[in-house]
């Protein structure tokens, strides 16, 4: 099991939610160490991670027409990597080698993403970026 510290990303969201769910000590992506709990489980992280982008985003294949010969899915739509890395500009910076970026890509699985709003409304054109910021207010045990 990797663990992930919040040092480790930018975004807010994600960082509480590390917080608020450490269990080690030490940090595998970065090195960073403490005497407290300071990482989460970064295969949890990524589940936390893909829940989150359900809310707003789904597979293409269930919300877009496909047209082979006008190029593929008609709407906007990401793979994994261009979703969380472009789309929702998720900054990773300690992640020199791209270890980090692939554990929460895995977890999206490898399929083309579609934004759940611009999918229902075909003439939206403007970028729809999920607020991770909400991602601090749902945590992994939750219930």
């Amino acid at each position: 099991m990797d663990y992930v510290c919040s040092s480790c990303f930018e975004e807010e969201g994600m960082c509480q939610f590390i917080e608020c769910n450490a269990e080690s000590k030490v940090c595998d992506f970065c090195g960073n160490v403490d005497e407290q709990s300071i990482a989460a489980d970064v295969d949890e992280v990524g589940h936390h991670l893909r829940r989150c982008v359900e809310r707003e985003y789904a597979n293409a294949a269930d919300h877009l027409d496909h047209e082979s010969a006008e190029g593929g899915y008609q709407g906007l739509h990401w793979d994994s990597y261009d979703l969380i890395h472009n789309e929702l500009e998720i900054v990773l910076p300690n992640d020199d080698s791209g270890d980090l970026i692939r554990r929460p890509v895995h977890s999206l699985d490898d399929i083309v993403w579609a934004s759940i709003a611009c999918a229902n409304d075909k003439n939206l054109l403007s970028k729809n970026a999920l607020s991770l910021d909400l991602v601090a207010k749902y945590r992994l045990n939750t219930g």
